[in-house]
């Protein structure tokens, strides 16, 4: 199971805007690549799992993601 975290990185320059970025924690890992790339990965596995509608669930969520 993966979990996505909301996480804020002020900027170093004062009078900057930080900036929001998604942490991915997979296994107790955080994948050093990006949202996309991992989510699509996952999609793969479950389509060879056959958890079919599942993998339709994330697909949605992943094009919403791109949209946003």
């Amino acid at each position: 199971m993966a979990i996505v975290k909301i996480k804020f990185r002020p900027s170093s320059v004062d009078g900057r805007q930080g900036s929001i970025f998604y942490q991915v924690i997979h296994n107790r890992v955080a994948p050093n690549n990006f949202l996309f790339p991992f989510m699509e990965g996952v999609i793969a596995n479950l389509k060879v799992l056959g958890k079919i509608r599942t993998s339709e669930t994330y697909a949605a969520t992943l094009c919403s993601f791109r949209r946003f």
